[in-house]
């Protein structure tokens, strides 16, 4: 049977959870678009379209930004050279980087897609997001000649993912007409504060990590605690809402779900010792080392271990 498979793949830096049971898995934090806070649009460019696939493109958009319960405001900006990872939300046709095989007799997969995170988090309506900082969508070549494949249907359901929506009702919910607004981020241009691994052991069904940072600026737990903590390492990610701490002292604040624990001390507010324990039987990424990356009162920190 002919067919055109729509796959949408999540690019790296989201990070899966890996864990035996999905239900004890750390949260995975939500992510949107911060543009239609300050009232700006969203723009997408295309990179290698033609006349028929700029097109396709405008149709798409325009499915989305008929949606009335929505704020978000989609453009087509232009034509961009292919690239990857340079902040813009590029639709790209042709697989200019060879990352999808080519369809045999009219099968396989036409397009994929994803967004990376920014540098912001946001709560709106009691929910916690992360910033979409850019998302990509590539469309693959050698599917001119076949009739069973949808370039306008393909493109308005991977825009929708590319969105963090599925359908109208995920899209208002995401960006409803009543969010307060907000200022954009700043694009972080900076190099994140040092996050220094002091210990990490593997164990068959999991991994301990110990780090430390000094904060820019002295802060208390209480402080730290109004605001969402987003703690990724490796494959990992854990993310703290306000009012999700499993207790909070003035010293120390603890996140513990069966996935794992993770721990956030100090004494000063200023020199700071984290203890994450996550639970875990895909070890293997570990092996080789580890990246981790704390986000806390809006700084960012980051570290390695090889």
């Amino acid at each position: 049977m002919r067919t055109s498979m729509i796959v949408g793949t999540v690019a790296a830096t989201m990070l899966l959870m890996s864990t035996s049971n999905p239900a004890q898995a750390f949260r995975f934090p939500p992510m949107r678009f911060f543009e239609p806070d300050a009232g700006l649009p969203v723009r997408f460019y295309v990179s290698g379209a033609d006349a028929e696939m700029r097109a396709a493109v405008e149709a798409a958009l325009a499915v989305w930004n008929d949606v009335p319960c929505a704020s978000i405001v989609l453009e087509l900006a232009g034509d961009v050279a292919p690239s990857r990872s340079d902040g813009l939300n590029v639709i790209s046709f042709g697989d200019p980087f060879d990352a999808i095989d080519d369809p045999v007799r009219c099968g396989g997969v036409l397009a994929v897609d994803g967004f990376v995170a920014g540098p912001g988090i946001r709560l709106i309506d009691g929910v916690t997001y992360r910033q979409i900082g850019e998302a990509d969508i590539t469309v693959n070549d050698g599917w001119t000649a076949c009739a069973t494949a949808s370039l306008p249907e393909t493109l308005v359901r991977s825009i929708g993912r590319a969105l963090g929506a599925d359908d109208e009702a995920a899209l208002c919910k995401l960006y409803p007409l009543d969010a307060p607004a907000q200022p954009l981020p700043p694009r972080q241009t900076f190099a994140p504060a040092p996050l220094g691994i002091r210990t990490m052991r593997v164990g068959k069904n999991g991994v301990t990590v110990t780090a430390r940072f000094t904060a820019a600026a002295s802060t208390t737990m209480p402080q730290i605690a109004a605001q969402p903590v987003v703690l990724t390492i490796g494959p990992l990610t854990v993310m703290v809402s306000p009012g999700e701490w499993t207790s909070a002292r003035r010293t120390l604040l603890m996140h513990r779900t069966p996935a794992g624990t993770f721990i956030l001390r100090s004494r000063d507010g200023v020199r700071f010792t984290l203890l994450a324990k996550l639970r875990t039987r895909d070890v293997k990424p570990f092996h080789a080392g580890v990246d981790l990356s704390l986000i806390v009162n809006g700084a960012v920190y980051a570290g390695s271990k090889r």
